[in-house]
């Protein structure tokens, strides 16, 4: 067999990707991919740049994926991009767009966290809890905004309830606990609640006594360097991926008759390998979400 009959049998496969469901005009769809491809927010808060790279290339690796009939359309709607260098501006023009999203599932992918602030502020949501996993609070009470202040910023102008997962007290200055109110599980206390990464079940009650809507938010620096190294600030002592899947999954049981919001922040794909592993895990985890 020659290289030609080789590229006509490849031609004749049908192509059934996930890729096939995905449409870039914003609809009534039951499943919304929202695009806030912009990292202005890691710049002012002296982050690396590359993450506003971060939810394209993510977007191209779940395209790749076998659909099996599974998911019947996702929007893919573009928020706001790298072109944007307006910050305050940028915040308010993304929670206009937010505001007129009615997806019952929608999965936020955002260069810096910061993009967690006009997610929560432009959805219309019930008494929202946010679950937010991360190495770092994000509650900084600086003059500016940027990825390090959101939950500030939230806090300060919505009524919201915040548990943080995954923190580092090393990572974090006395003043970032200050004037918030909010429930805070650091790395050390999570490894005890959950057996060492193997059970989830600590959450349960959690799900069970909040009466509203629930956003999970991540970080990606909150993933465990040897799972997750395409981060600004690689996290040596964070979660194990699978643990996070675990996780994923229990917010995914709990929520299945409400809204569903999931945001992934932060992955920098210009410190990814070159078999993009990365991108393929928390694509993975987008695709688990989805289905």
């Amino acid at each position: 067999m020659g290289w030609k009959e080789v590229d006509e049998n490849l031609a004749k496969r049908k192509s059934q990707s996930i890729a096939n469901v995905m449409s870039k005009e914003a609809n009534d769809s039951q499943n919304s991919i929202l695009i806030s491809a912009n990292d202005l927010g890691v710049v002012r808060n002296g982050g690396r740049r590359g993450a506003a790279l971060g939810p394209r290339v993510l977007i191209s690796q779940l395209q790749k994926f076998a659909n099996h009939q599974k998911i019947k359309n996702i929007s893919l709607i573009d928020i706001t991009d790298q072109s944007e260098d307006d910050f305050n501006q940028m915040q308010k023009n993304s929670i206009n767009e937010i505001s007129k999203i009615k997806s019952q599932k929608i999965i936020h992918l955002g260069g810096g966290h910061d993009h967690i602030y006009p997610l929560v502020s432009g959805l219309k949501l019930n008494n929202p809890l946010i679950i937010n996993i991360d190495a770092h609070l994000d509650t900084r009470d600086d003059e500016i905004h940027h990825s390090g202040t959101p939950f500030r910023q939230l806090a300060n102008e919505n009524k919201i309830k915040l548990l943080q997962i995954g923190i580092h007290e090393y990572a974090n200055v006395s003043q970032n606990y200050q004037g918030i109110e909010m429930d805070v599980i650091d790395t050390k206390t999570l490894k005890q609640k959950s057996n060492l990464f193997r059970d989830v079940s600590f959450l349960n009650e959690v799900y069970e006594k909040h009466d509203g809507d629930i956003v999970f938010s991540i970080d990606a620096d909150a993933i465990a360097g040897c799972d997750m190294q395409s981060v600004s600030a690689v996290n040596h002592d964070g979660i194990p991926f699978e643990f996070l899947r675990m996780l994923v999954d229990q917010y995914q049981r709990y929520t299945k008759d409400k809204k569903q919001t999931l945001g992934i922040y932060e992955y920098n794909p210009l410190f990814d390998e070159l078999s993009a592993k990365d991108a393929r895990s928390l694509a993975s985890l987008i695709y688990d979400f989805l289905i």
